[in-house]
């Protein structure tokens, strides 16, 4: 992927294995998230208290899960889609 970043610019991967060399002053680096309970717990406190906003493009029954994943697929979604019990 490091030929489509333009000259000087920033390239991010997620994954060890997809780090390259850094080149015509681009920028390496790479991200790593951990699970954690306790930061999901404060990202819905912050999203219930009505601090953190998020797009939902649709609420979808649980049982419509087959429905919500052929919608991500085709694309084109502003915001997420959201399964509900």
């Amino acid at each position: 992927m490091l030929p489509a970043v333009r000259d000087g610019g920033a390239y991010v991967a997620v994954t060890e294995p997809s780090t390259p060399a850094a080149e015509r002053g681009i920028a390496v680096g790479r991200v790593a998230v951990e699970p954690s309970a306790a930061g999901l717990a404060a990202l819905l406190a912050e999203l219930a208290a009505g601090r953190l906003v998020t797009r939902i493009a649709a609420r979808l029954p649980l049982a419509e899960a087959a429905e919500a994943h052929r919608r991500q697929d085709r694309g084109g979604l502003r915001g997420k889609l959201v399964l509900i019990p």
